[in-house]
């Protein structure tokens, strides 16, 4: 059986529409963003605190935007992330949407 981890690897193989009209369908079916957006933290922070971007374990946190998330800076590449960076909500208007 595949992990979440397999699945959002391949989950970010899908084009920009792809990724929309999959998560549209999760919303069909009663699965909330704010659910995918919970899994995606605990299934990456799982083992501590890593970068989305570079992979590093050195990240602190780094104050929160104005709608409350919690922001990371991660001390090797100096990059500012949020915990849903380069995941299944990345890029989309939904992660605004349910941060309101």
């Amino acid at each position: 059986m595949a992990t979440a981890k397999d699945l959002l690897l391949e989950f970010n193989k899908l084009t920009k529409l792809e990724q929309e009209t999959f998560i549209h369908m999760l919303e069909i079916t009663d699965m909330k963003v704010s659910d995918i957006i919970g899994l995606v933290t605990r299934e990456r922070f799982a083992n501590g605190y890593v970068c989305p971007l570079c992979g590093s374990v050195y990240v602190v946190r780094n104050g929160k935007r104005k709608d409350g998330t919690q922001r990371y800076l991660c001390k090797d590449c100096n990059k500012s992330f949020v915990a849903t960076a380069n995941s299944i909500t990345s890029g989309t208007r939904y992660e605004a949407i349910t941060a309101s």
